[in-house]
């Protein structure tokens, strides 16, 4: 089961939604990997777009946004979310949120075109714990969304092995 679900825009929390990252996938990619239905809408500042949104299994709401017109006409899209935090630029609230949203839609942290200047992801490190007790680091990734999908495709493959991530220090 993904880690999120569309939801219908009646059910959208209002608010101030930020761009947290920018992906190089157009309307069609995004429909294909994410499931997405679009609605289409015009807005007043920035023209002709469309978007859907989204909420992840921890409560986060998101929206998925394409610009159909300049300066980012698709193929690039917009990954925009509430902005929870005292500031515009509140580097805790974005990164968690966005590292949440990764996970949640499988979207590895190396695909994304432009990551908000206040986002600072912390590497992580992927352990693997074998049948003997011996513990072994497998990978030290950029984040903690990417080790956590890793950790989840490692355990996926039905091996007795147990696998986590932790920050590194």
């Amino acid at each position: 089961m993904p880690g999120f679900r569309q939801i219908e825009e009646g059910e959208w929390q209002v608010g101030d939604y930020r761009t947290f990252a920018i992906l190089p996938y157009g309307r069609n990619e995004l429909e294909k990997r994410l499931g997405a239905k679009y609605f289409e809408y015009r807005d007043a500042d920035l023209g002709d777009s469309c978007g859907a949104f989204f909420i992840s299994n921890s409560g986060v709401q998101f929206m998925v946004e394409h610009r159909l017109e300049a300066p980012f006409p698709e193929p690039y899209t917009n990954l925009n979310g509430l902005n929870r935090g005292q500031t515009i630029d509140d580097e805790e609230f974005l990164t968690e949120d966005l590292e949440e949203l990764l996970i949640a839609t499988g979207i590895s942290s190396s695909e994304l075109f432009w990551v908000h200047p206040s986002i600072k992801f912390q590497p992580h490190e992927v352990w693997r714990q074998d049948d003997n007790g011996n513990q072994f680091l497998v990978q030290k990734m950029p984040c903690r969304a990417d080790a956590a999908q890793l950790v989840d495709t490692l355990t996926a493959r039905g091996h007795k092995q147990v696998y986590w991530a932790i920050a590194s220090s």
